[in-house]
């Protein structure tokens, strides 16, 4: 099974369980609210790119991810957010659980042009290997009216790690 058939899946379905084994990904997975994506364990589902210039995971826009039990490998984000237009766009209630996100060329996770990153629940989360693990880039003055003010709240890390990483948390926030 590649990248169209689990999208396929998730669209229709909303959740999808991946038996043990390494699924290629030639372009990122997109979750959102009432998406879930669950493995067979961190050692047994391997989501791997096809090479090191695309992302594995992004979002759909409506600011909620649900990952367990499965390993992203050797993209350039395992996670990446972003969001241009519209709304605020703020992610809250994500769970990632029982994740390891390893071998990427930028950041295990990365967002950028949100407004917020707020309420989000990371259990047993390994970042190994990457540029950055978790990193945060804000692109405007820090002011809260501001729709892509990218500041970051109220997340728990529940025994994570960071492991070989250039920067574990590379935070360049504005916002006080």
């Amino acid at each position: 099974m590649g990248r169209a058939q689990i999208q396929a899946l998730l669209n229709s379905q909303g959740f999808v369980f991946l038996e043990p084994g390494v699924y290629t990904l030639d372009g990122p997975i997109i979750l959102g609210k009432n998406k879930m994506l669950i493995g067979s364990g961190m050692d047994q589902t391997f989501l791997v790119a096809v090479n090191a210039n695309i992302d594995l995971i992004s979002d759909d826009g409506s600011g909620r991810l649900a990952m367990a039990d499965l390993t992203l490998q050797g993209g350039r984000h395992g996670i990446y957010h972003t969001y241009t237009s519209g709304p605020k766009m703020q992610f809250t209630q994500s769970v990632l659980s029982h994740v390891c996100i390893r071998d990427m060329t930028g950041s295990g996770l990365f967002f950028t042009n949100v407004y917020g990153y707020d309420n989000n629940y990371f259990d047993h989360v390994i970042f190994y290997n990457c540029a950055s693990g978790l990193r945060q880039l804000a692109t405007v003055s820090g002011v809260d009216s501001e729709p892509r003010i990218n500041y970051m709240d109220k997340n728990v890390f529940f025994q994570c790690q960071w492991l070989s990483c250039g920067k574990a948390l590379d935070l360049v926030a504005i916002r006080a």
